[in-house]
């Protein structure tokens, strides 16, 4: 089982970022890499986790807390359980991070038969944007799209029409049947691609999941 994610130059990090997860059961998570020493987070999880460290220590869903990074080391996420959304969690730090974001092992759609550890690097919310061009995988019936808001209130357009209004930290997802569309937000949204896998509906061949940053 693998995937691939981007790997973003430190010119093209930040330090506030919202996390984005695929709507599958299993365990979702998270992990946060330092670029310089003495690198102070905040992370705010938008379910109960784990640290994925000696002890497992938990921590509850909405109540922030923090803790310090050198450079290079990491610090890992981990959902408390299966059904346990991670999209929408913040994340903040007083100096520049990188995030990457996955699950253990997820079915697109959730409850199709195989399942892939799949994993994506986060863009930072200042990289967010407005307009996105998308394609579906060559040989497969569909894809899901998975938008995040920033902001209340956003409206999302699909090849002009309105499709749905969603508040800030709240995703909307969709099923991509056409080869390509556009996607239009009435403010920052981050976008990422998931490809199916299984024998979902109207695929003839079997497939492995996984994960695409919409720039």
């Amino acid at each position: 089982s693998y995937d691939a994610t981007i790997v973003l130059p430190i010119t093209g990090l930040g330090n506030e970022y919202v996390i984005q997860t695929f709507e599958s059961d299993g365990l979702r998570e998270f992990c946060i890499v330092a670029t310089e020493d003495n690198t102070y987070l905040t992370i705010i999880p938008n379910a109960d986790t784990y640290e994925v460290y000696e002890g497992y220590e938990a921590h509850e869903r909405g109540v922030a807390y923090g803790g310090t990074l050198n450079k290079g080391q990491a610090y890992m996420v981990m959902s408390q359980d299966e059904y346990y959304e991670l999209s929408g969690s913040q994340i903040k730090a007083d100096k520049p991070i990188a995030v990457f974001a996955g699950h253990l092992c997820a079915t697109v759609p959730n409850g199709v038969d195989w399942c892939d550890h799949i994993v994506e690097q986060q863009v930072p919310t200042n990289m967010w944007g407005k307009n996105f061009a998308l394609t579906k995988t060559s040989g497969l019936a569909g894809d899901h799209v998975r938008v995040t808001a920033l902001k209340n209130g956003t409206d999302i357009h699909i090849n002009g029409s309105k499709v749905a209004t969603i508040d800030a930290l709240d995703t909307y997802t969709y099923r991509l049947t056409q080869n390509s569309s556009y996607l239009e937000a009435s403010n920052p949204v981050a976008c990422y691609l998931y490809i199916e896998g299984g024998s979902t509906e109207g695929n003839n061949d079997m497939s492995d999941p996984s994960s695409v940053l919409i720039s």
